[in-house]
């Protein structure tokens, strides 16, 4: 496994290679399904990957795979490199009704205000 990274003045882009010998033809885009599964390990329940597009998309981003056939693929996820604003209710977590944390270093109030985050 590969790991590289690099910038630009508008984006970042993390690839991840692997040497999975590659994707049988058209497979590509399945990949990114949730459930989809590859291979013969079931142990997971194939949602990393439809996980990841949907949090890359969520921050206005893409991940995509290239196919390197009898080597394995690339994983590029490419996002902004602009700072972006969440505001998140503050409740707490063990509340009834409450929802989860936005971000492991927030300590929010239960039934404070609304707090923003900058990441």
């Amino acid at each position: 496994m590969l790991l590289s990274a690099r910038a630009s003045a508008t984006q970042v882009c993390f690839d991840v290679e692997d040497s999975c010998g590659g994707l049988p033809p058209g497979q590509s885009a399945a990949l990114f399904a949730p459930y989809a599964q590859r291979g013969s390990d079931r142990s997971g329940l194939g949602l990393g990957l439809a996980i990841c597009e949907k949090a890359a998309r969520a921050s206005g981003g893409e991940i995509r795979v290239q196919d390197l056939p009898g080597k394995g693929c690339v994983f590029t996820l490419e996002l902004p490199r602009s700072l972006h604003t969440v505001t998140v209710a503050a409740t707490h977590r063990d509340a009834p009704g409450s929802t989860s944390m936005a971000h492991p270093r927030e300590a929010l109030r239960a039934g404070g205000p609304a707090e923003t985050a900058h990441i």
